[in-house]
């Protein structure tokens, strides 16, 4: 009988690599083959509340979105606003006014 000259090709190296494999799926990859941690729901909790934390982070925003959007309307077809902003917000006046701050 002819001794098999490739190892891998041969039944046993056959066999040998896919031990090889499934030790290194079990124990060594980070999808784990088997999952030998004893509790199982280490990681849930904390998912679940940076979960939450961003959905109400992304209503706040929505919020926000639907003001500006709001906004930028009201810029865009009332000019009493525009004027009423500027006074507001950088003080600004007409020629023959004063403006007078108060704080509050």
């Amino acid at each position: 009988m002819a001794k098999n000259k490739h190892f891998f090709l041969s039944r046993y190296g056959f066999i040998t690599i896919i031990a090889g494999f499934l030790v290194w799926l079990t124990f060594f990859d980070k999808r784990k083959f088997v999952d030998f941690s004893k509790d199982k729901t280490e990681g849930k909790w904390e998912l679940l509340i940076q979960n939450s934390k961003l959905n109400t982070e992304n209503a706040q925003n929505r919020k926000k979105i639907a003001d500006l959007q709001q906004e930028i309307k009201l810029f865009k077809t009332d000019t009493s606003y525009i004027e009423e902003y500027a006074r507001e917000t950088y003080k600004m006046s007409k020629g023959n006014e004063d403006v007078f701050l108060f704080n509050e």
